[in-house]
Order: structure tokens, then sequence, then C-alpha cells
């Protein structure tokens, strides 16, 4: 069976709401009402209202630039939907052979390909950052020069997933042996296992711009497992 599967990115963000930018926080934050201090005296502001004489004209200027609550609530009221594609490739398949009614045998073969994101504040994006396949080393998976620094209070030009990562390729293996003793009980004997190929199952590369690892993969999942198991049912 051949599935496709297609969905809308959903985004939510916490924006500050009406009242808030009008210096009135009446508004219970997670079931709590906090407590509003004047800075300069230590000392509650009266019913939580900010005075609008003493609030910082940049301060209000920068709140007038973030987009209204599209729901209700103090926290996550913006919802908005994605722009940008986030292109992942996922494959699964397992075979289930049943070589008698007291032996039987299955495989499962799974690929997983997706691009990485960025950990900290978008950069500025000059050229494709992908290295040609014969080319990508684990100190360095991809071009770290194809990005710069966004100038500060910025959003830098990079889309959300531009490098693609590694992936993985996973074939897992079981036999499964029973038999018999004396109608009552069954026993039932295991071997299992798991990256059937020892393929490298590399992590995603480090995207930290400005870290010292920038570019390298510095982590994997699990080698070949190999596990044995017994059971008896009676």
């Amino acid at each position: 069976m051949i599935a496709a599967v297609f969905w809308l990115l959903l985004a939510t963000s916490t924006v500050p709401t009406a009242l808030q930018r009008q210096g009135i926080f009446s508004e219970a934050v997670e079931g709590l009402l906090p407590e509003i201090l004047d800075p300069a005296t230590r000392r509650p502001f009266s019913n939580n209202i900010i005075p609008e004489n003493t609030m910082d004209p940049a301060a209000v200027s920068l709140l007038s630039r973030y987009p209204l609550p599209t729901s209700g609530g103090t926290a996550n009221n913006y919802r908005r939907t994605g722009k940008e594609t986030d292109n992942q490739n996922q494959y699964d398949m397992r075979v289930d052979h049943r070589f008698s009614a007291m032996n039987s045998l299955f495989v499962r073969y799974s690929s997983f390909n997706a691009f990485a994101g960025f950990g900290t504040q978008r950069p500025n994006r000059l050229r494709d950052p992908n290295l040609p396949n014969g080319q990508r080393t684990t100190s360095r998976y991809f071009y770290t020069d194809a990005f710069v620094a966004a100038p500060q209070f910025t959003i830098g030009t990079s889309s959300r997933n531009p490098i693609q990562g590694p992936g993985f390729q996973d074939i897992d293996v079981a036999l499964i042996k029973r038999v018999e003793f004396r109608e009552r009980y069954t026993a039932e004997v295991r071997v299992e296992v798991f990256n059937l190929t020892n393929t490298p199952p590399l992590g995603a590369p480090n995207t930290v711009l400005g870290s010292p690892g920038f570019g390298s993969l510095t982590s994997a999942g699990d080698p070949r497992v190999v596990q044995l198991a017994a059971k008896m049912h009676f």
C-alpha cells in the first residue's frame, strides 16, 4: 500500500494583547495575575496599569508592529499557516512471511531524509549551501561560507530548512521459532537484528552559525544490535 499525506504547517506564537499594548495588565497569565512593578520605585502599579506617560515611545512603537492576537488568552494566542515548504521523504516497507504455523520471519526497511533548520536566528543566505554527495564529510557537511549573520534586529534571508540532512536507511530482521510441548506449552525463540547492514544513522548537522562545530556532524544513532529472546506460553 502506498499512501500520500499532505498537511498545512500551523505555527503558533505569543503576541501582546490589545490591553497589554495600552499598559493594562489585568488579564491572568496561566491562571495567575502577575504583579507589575514600577522599575524606578519597585512599587506595584495601581490596578496593574502602567500610566501612559511613563511608557517609552520606542517600546510603544515596537509593540504596534506586532500583529494582534487571533485567539483568546495571553499565551500562544497568534496562529498562522506557514508559507514555507518543509521537504521530508520517508519510506517504510515491511514483509511478513510465515513458513508454517510455528515459524515466521519479518523484514522491515525504513528510509528518511529531511532538510535541517537553524538553531538560532536565521542568517543571510549567499548561495546554495548543499555540497555534492561525494564531497560531504562529518567535519564539513555543507558550505559553511554560504551563510553570514544577519544585522542585529533583522530577519535573515535564509529559508527555514535550506540544508539537506544525511537521512538514514535501516533494515530490521526478526526470525521467530515456536515449539509445542504436550499441547499446553509453547516455547518461542526470537532472533532480532536491528540495523542489519550496520549503516551509520548520522544525526543532523550543527546549524548554529558562529559555533565551533557549525556545519559538522557530531551525533549518530545506534549501530547494529542483535537481540535474542525466549518466551514460554502455557
